[in-house]
């Protein structure tokens, strides 16, 4: 990076080399898309984000599609983590009309969703990466403010 780049400010993700790599984290204000196959920590990284904003005392909330608040919880305890208070977990139930029986849902209209100014950080769980790039007006992925 030369000397003219502009560092936007960071949400840092708590993992040391990957914060290295990004310059201090993901830039804020800005969508972050984890793609890849089952088990490959996308989820892990979207908690230790979450965890990391909960300490700087940043509200966070992980919303999710497919997984239920439980086997998140449980997934957490796993790492030796508690998802605390400061850290919400909405489990999001879309209408059965736009649900393709096949995959998971890959489209949701803001209107679905009112959740205003009470988290600081967000973390998404199981959208399809073509909606967000359709230019779906949620932002989808893990983003810090």
């Amino acid at each position: 990076m030369d000397d003219t780049t502009q560092i936007l400010p960071r949400a840092r993700t708590g993992i040391p080399g990957l914060d290295d790599a990004m310059y201090g984290g993901f830039a804020r204000n800005r969508l972050h898309l984890l793609e890849g196959s089952p088990g490959t920590g996308k989820t892990t990284i979207a908690l230790q984000f979450l965890l990391v904003g909960a300490e700087a005392h940043e509200p966070g909330i992980y919303i999710s599609l497919a997984e239920t608040e439980q086997k998140l919880r449980d997934g957490a305890r796993l790492h030796g983590w508690t998802l605390g208070e400061e850290i919400e977990v909405f489990e999001l139930a879309p209408p059965e009309s736009v649900l393709d029986p096949d995959q998971h849902q890959s489209l949701l209209y803001s209107s679905d969703l009112e959740l205003g100014e009470t988290a600081s950080r967000s973390a998404h769980r199981s959208i399809n990466s073509r909606a967000c790039c359709a230019g779906c007006p949620l932002a989808w992925g893990a983003t810090g403010r």
